[in-house]
């Protein structure tokens, strides 16, 4: 076990920053939407439950590239990168959430 600490801690460090934001997201589902469609749209289980598909076929292309990429490149620089790459989503909705409010049915789609 001391030989591979590092490795250890580093890896649940990155699963549990990603449990964070991915079931962060999934629990406060309504309420975004809520905030994002008003009051006046009564958003019901179908709404909440079309949008919470969308969001989850959004990670479908990093899926499919990790899946090909399995062969050519180790595990690790894989998980780096789909890490990386959430990481800069994720800062880019923080950063632009002013900007892209009012641009919510483009964001969106619905």
């Amino acid at each position: 076990m001391p030989i591979y600490w590092k490795q250890f801690v580093g890896t649940s460090v990155g699963w549990f920053l990603f449990d964070i934001t991915f079931y962060g997201n999934i629990l406060f589902t309504p309420i975004i939407l809520n905030g994002l469609y008003d009051d006046d749209a009564a958003m019901n289980m179908v709404d909440i439950a079309q949008f919470s598909v969308f969001t989850s076929l959004i990670a479908l292309p990093g899926y499919y590239l990790s899946y090909f990429m399995m062969g050519t490149m180790d595990f690790k620089h894989i998980q780096m990168q789909g890490f990386f790459v959430m990481a800069i989503l994720f800062l880019a909705m923080g950063l632009f959430y002013t900007t892209l409010l009012p641009l919510k049915t483009l964001v969106f789609f619905m």
